[in-house]
């Protein structure tokens, strides 16, 4: 029985690279490069879904409902569905990060937004004025409601 599955490409997603990775569909989740002072999308809260954070490997910065927390290798983070939160790798190298969404469902995010990592520019198409303007004006679609100033 073969319980592995298949390995799907990356892509850029406001400046992060990111790899969805195949579930059955009850919980999502994806791998995440996040790079050097790359901001991370808005602050903004999931409806009715909780979300988790897992550093594989370097730092990454959370703001959780106003707080900023540093995580490293090995921390874990949980949210609830409703907290307010953004993120933002303030150190000097890459940090590698898995999240995760119950119930499943917004990883199709970023296959909306994203940018396959194999087009030339990738990186700089996914933080383009016109993708921003869609993130923003199409984002609630996914059940992520950015959170009002």
């Amino acid at each position: 029985m073969n319980t592995t599955t298949p390995q799907t490409e990356s892509l850029w997603v406001l400046g992060h690279k990111v790899r969805p990775i195949p579930t059955e569909g009850n919980y999502g989740l994806v791998e995440i490069v996040s790079y050097p002072q790359v901001p991370g999308p808005p602050p903004h809260h999931h409806e009715g879904v909780s979300e988790f954070f897992y550093i594989i490997e370097g730092e990454l910065d959370v703001n959780v409902d106003g707080e900023w927390v540093r995580l490293g290798s090995g921390d874990t983070l949980s949210l609830k569905p409703g907290q307010v939160h953004t993120l933002m790798n303030r150190s000097e190298a890459p940090c590698r990060w898995l999240t995760g969404w119950n119930p499943g469902g917004f990883e199709a995010f970023f296959k909306e937004f994203g940018v396959g990592a194999d087009q030339q520019d990738a990186m700089e198409q996914s933080v383009s004025k016109e993708v921003i303007e869609r993130v923003q004006a199409e984002c609630e679609r996914f059940g992520m409601i950015v959170a009002a100033d």
